[in-house]
């Protein structure tokens, strides 16, 4: 999910591009970005300091 993340905010490629890097399916990109999101709203929702920066 980590990876996922960097790849498609950080360095900011593309689903294919993102999955080409790392050596896996357009589909595994696209649902280990959503789960990475999904947790990050969790854990910043949890935690309201971080909320704010």
């Amino acid at each position: 999910m980590r990876a996922a993340l960097i790849f498609r905010y950080f360095y900011d490629l593309d689903v294919a591009d993102t999955a080409d890097a790392l050596g896996c399916s357009e589909g595994t990109v696209k649902s280990q970005t959503a789960r990475a999101l999904d947790r990050l709203r969790v854990v910043i929702g949890q935690s309201p300091s971080l909320a704010h920066r």
